[in-house]
């Protein structure tokens, strides 16, 4: 009895937690999953104590629950239901492998005898940076934001269509690819601001490494050390708790002096009433912003405001009090109404001379996720939204991007001069790259930078150890 009530509630367990997944996360990776779990599960309990309640209810009291339906049944309504209990295991576990891309997460563990990292990487440390003017930087990180969205022929009309406008009339890259270790925030996150993956191997296959987990990628020099080296302030604004995925560590590591998150809100005296379950909503974020700006812009020192969105996070997002008033009630409204508030955001900045001294970089952080018009995103190719608003002429040189060539792109743009236009595993678009434009160039990124690397765990110990 004890042991096919263990089948039983072990089986329901791998299928309640893919279902809470699926249900409030979308498909997510085990790369994400433990990444979470060794480096943000603090934070997403932070962000809002329903999702801790939804966990139980879904993956721990429904399962037991139905396992003891399920054991009565075998008990007094017919035995022949005992073999039930591995079916539902074999389920739970192939629905759990489903969800959580398994196959793939142990094909690229395999180590592999050529290291591309090793190959690769171009080591920033090695790097001479200097720069006569430095343009300061506003890069602008709206949550799952991708072309898409654009598109009249999916949703009826362009729901970015300030954004595009935007595009249209600056530079941008209409074809921003995502690859292994880039698609959620804190995978997009650390791959535009340190040209690396992020990898979760890294953390569960590697004890030195396990050990200094504290240490946040300590031998990549990243967007943030640069910039602090050539006498920027790093500033970097979000809704939600600095601490999901470990985004508080990373910018702290990499030298942003200044980080707020959720409990900076509530230290300034913003009320839990008017925080969205994953935080300050993204219309008070963008006027904390313009305050920011406006500050900034009056001192000499140049400066990179960094500005992360959330309210289009999740499978049908959260409505702000601004887009609740404008009678948005979906996920294309939210869509719709938050791109515009970021667009506000961005010619604000504009009206108040931020391009004679600064660039502006607005960009997805990677292809949305799960959500309640996914199937209308996956009807046609998909790319992230970008653009690069300055007075600059920026002459690119192809269209095809990812995550890892935006860290010496961004340099390029604000006038950064180094002896290579690679780094890390990135290469700036502003430059010739054969390799980046050669026929399935991207592909093989894809494949190789996802496989297990020493080379890489390398990055995670610290310089003194």
């Amino acid at each position: 009895m004890k042991t096919r009530f263990f089948i039983y509630l072990t089986g329901f367990f791998l299928l309640g937690l893919a279902l809470w997944t699926e249900r409030f996360f979308g498909r997510v990776s085990i790369d994400q999953a433990l990444w979470t779990i060794n480096f943000g599960a603090k934070g997403v309990l932070a962000a809002d104590s329903i999702f801790l309640k939804r966990f139980i209810i879904w993956a721990i009291i429904w399962p037991i629950i139905l396992s003891i339906i399920f054991l009565l049944a075998e008990r007094f309504i017919t035995p022949r239901m005992r073999f039930t209990a591995p079916l539902f295991l074999l389920a739970g576990v192939l629905y759990f492998s489903y969800e959580y891309h398994a196959i793939d997460y142990f094909q690229k563990s395999r180590v592999r005898d050529k290291d591309y990292f090793f190959l690769n990487y171009v080591d920033a440390n090695q790097q001479h940076f200097s720069a006569k003017n430095p343009k300061s930087l506003i890069l602008i990180y709206v949550e799952s934001l991708e072309n898409n969205y654009a598109k009249p022929e999916l949703f009826g009309h362009d729901l970015l269509k300030k954004l595009t406008h935007l595009q249209n009339n600056h530079v941008s890259f209409s074809q921003y690819q995502q690859v292994s270790g880039t698609g959620w925030t804190m995978g997009g996150l650390v791959s535009t601001q340190c040209a690396v993956p992020l990898k979760s191997l890294t953390i569960m296959g590697n004890n030195r490494v396990g050990e200094n987990v504290s240490y946040f990628l300590p031998k990549v020099k990243c967007l943030g050390d640069i910039l602090a080296e050539a006498g920027y302030k790093n500033i970097f604004m979000e809704g939600s708790s600095l601490f999901v995925g470990g985004k508080g560590k990373f910018l702290e590591n990499h030298h942003y002096s200044e980080r707020i998150g959720t409990d900076e809100w509530f230290a300034k005296g913003y009320p839990v009433s008017g925080m969205t379950w994953w935080g300050l909503p993204d219309d008070l974020l963008i006027h904390e912003a313009k305050l920011k700006f406006d500050k900034l812009m009056q001192d000499k020192q140049p400066f990179n405001l960094t500005i992360l969105t959330v309210d289009m996070h999740g499978v049908s997002g959260q409505i702000s009090p601004t887009c609740k008033s404008r009678g948005q009630t979906d996920f294309k409204g939210i869509v719709e109404c938050t791109c515009d508030l970021v667009a506000d955001l961005v010619n604000y900045m504009i009206d108040h001379h931020a391009l004679a001294r600064a660039n502006i970089i607005v960009m997805g952080d990677h292809l949305a996720m799960s959500n309640d018009v996914i199937d209308v995103l996956q009807k046609t190719p998909r790319t992230i939204f970008n653009v690069i608003i300055t007075r600059d002429k920026l002459h690119k040189h192809r269209e095809t991007i990812v995550h890892f060539d935006w860290l010496p792109t961004i340099l390029d743009t604000l006038g950064f001069e180094y002896s290579s236009h690679k780094l890390g595993l990135g290469v700036s678009a502003f430059v010739e790259d054969t390799n980046r434009q050669a026929k399935n160039a991207l592909a093989h990124v894809e494949k190789q930078a996802s496989y297990e690397s020493e080379f890489y765990n390398q990055l995670w110990i610290p310089k003194q150890a």
